[in-house]
């Protein structure tokens, strides 16, 4: 053969591996790749020590609990909640509820936002008292139009409502309170506590989610280190679950199979079988995990790492894990802001929302990001919209109008099982491309050596590969 023509292969060989190796990274899925922060909201006037997060069910608003900055004196804090236009991604309006709101809840009608107020102690001579509430926000007109005090602490208590959750039809909230070790069930058609789920002594109730099927509520115990399950047609508690040390908040995944739950004290991540109500599994992620969200295809569980200690300008830098649901690893770390404190999801799973305490912002990180990007630097006046990556949503109108009816309560019907089977673990894009390259190396080499007989500088080498490869 010509030397010329050895070069030619040998040349082609070359621009093969390249190309091969650049099309298996290129079917890398999304899980593997970059995500990065979107846009970072600031709004010196309408965020301060942002704690929790939730948004309308058509997407449209996200609403901010602000814990503010707590007097050493009193304990007291921040009283509004934010709330941000999606769209735009600018505060429009700020509402003030009790004090110290540090969780949310948006009614699944979209009509009504339940906030917790975790309230402080108000010094009367020698006397602690709670202000701790429950704040119903009307989202037509941004107005509180109900407070509910009944059963959120007493004068002997120092700690009120931590989280909130409502059930999948409107019909009730369920409101934890760690000073009395209970959970308040609240009709949000009278807005009264028609029940009250007492826990242990030292349980110290932190968050609350319901089972999508509204047959359950899953509450974190930081005292005990466990979560209870509460049956929401008897709301007694069906079952006591170990966890790891100091669990804070749990979500339970759209399809019901699994609930995930942070545990601050420990670093890990609990997944819980619902079926079997075990734990199937323990993650690594980062310092302090606090709150955690799964996106709505049921893919992936954020998890917000609060790290600092959430006082304003003491805050370290916060992260993001993103841990895949089929493989139970964490296939991403996202950059926040300092102590972030919660997180939520955009209807359409393109956005999630994470309040950053000590920053007083907000970070919007974009979960179909497929290359790293810079992050914007926004001003106090002026926040750039971020640019959806699977193009203009459409979103339904937001209902203004009250209700005309009562909520339907809660079914008393037996839960229908939910899967007992894990999730169909995915095979790892990285092999996949590794595998392809290597196979077309092996492929190439033996045709070119085979077929072509190119004079190797090693006699040994060329004698093995023609005795493996020739035909």
């Amino acid at each position: 053969m010509k030397r010329g023509t050895t070069k030619a292969l040998k040349v082609s060989y070359i621009i093969l591996v390249i190309f091969f190796t650049f099309s298996a990274f290129a079917f890398l899925p999304q899980s593997v790749q970059a995500q990065t922060v979107a846009t970072t909201i600031v709004a010196p006037t309408a965020l301060s020590g942002p704690v929790g997060m939730a948004i309308s069910p058509n997407g449209t608003f996200a609403y901010v609990a602000n814990t503010g900055n707590l007097s050493p004196l009193t304990g007291t804090g921040g009283t509004t909640v934010a709330v941000i236009n999606t769209a735009t991604n600018t505060v429009t309006a700020t509402v003030v509820t009790g004090d110290d709101p540090v969780a949310l809840a948006v009614t699944p009608n979209g009509q009504f936002v339940f906030v917790a107020n975790h309230g402080g102690i108000v010094v009367v001579g020698f006397n602690g008292g709670i202000l701790g509430t429950v704040s119903v926000i009307s989202t037509a007109t941004n107005t509180v139009t109900a407070t509910i005090s009944a059963g959120f602490g007493s004068l002997s208590s120092t700690i009120s409502p931590n989280d909130v959750a409502i059930t999948p039809n409107g019909a009730y909230a369920y409101v934890t309170s760690d000073a009395t070790n209970t959970v308040s069930v609240i009709s949000t058609a009278t807005n009264t506590v028609t029940a009250t789920v007492t826990l242990p002594s030292s349980s110290y109730p932190s968050g609350v989610a319901i089972a999508p099927n509204g047959t359950y509520a899953y509450v974190t115990n930081s005292g005990s280190g466990t979560v209870s399950v509460i049956s929401t047609a008897t709301n007694a508690v069906t079952a006591t679950i170990n966890v790891g040390t100091s669990p804070s908040f749990v979500s339970v995944a759209p399809n019901g199979a699994y609930a995930y739950v942070t545990n601050s004290g420990s670093g890990t991540i609990s997944v819980i079988s619902t079926a079997t109500n075990t734990v199937a599994g323990t993650i690594n992620v980062g310092t302090d995990p606090y709150a955690v969200a799964v996106t709505p295809n049921n893919s992936y569980a954020y998890v917000v790492n609060h790290v600092g200690s959430g006082v304003t300008g003491q805050g370290g830098g916060g992260t993001v894990s993103v841990i895949s649901t089929a493989t139970n690893t964490v296939t991403a770390t996202v950059n926040v802001g300092n102590s972030p404190a919660g997180v939520a999801f955009t209807s359409n799973g393109a956005y999630a929302y994470v309040p950053n305490q000590a920053d007083n912002s907000v970070s919007v990180i974009n979960t179909v990001t497929t290359a790293p990007t810079a992050t914007p630097v926004p001003s106090a006046t002026a926040v750039p919209t971020p640019t959806p990556v699977l193009g203009p949503i459409t979103l339904p109108a937001y209902p203004t109008l009250a209700p005309t009816s009562a909520p339907t309560a809660t079914p008393t019907v037996t839960p229908t099982p939910q899967p007992t089977t894990a999730p169909i673990p995915e095979f790892p894009a990285q092999f996949i491309g590794i595998t392809l390259v290597i196979s077309m190396i092996i492929v190439l080499s033996a045709v070119i050596i085979a077929k072509n007989r190119i004079k190797w500088k090693n006699p040994m080498v060329l004698a093995l590969l023609r005795k493996r490869f020739a035909p």
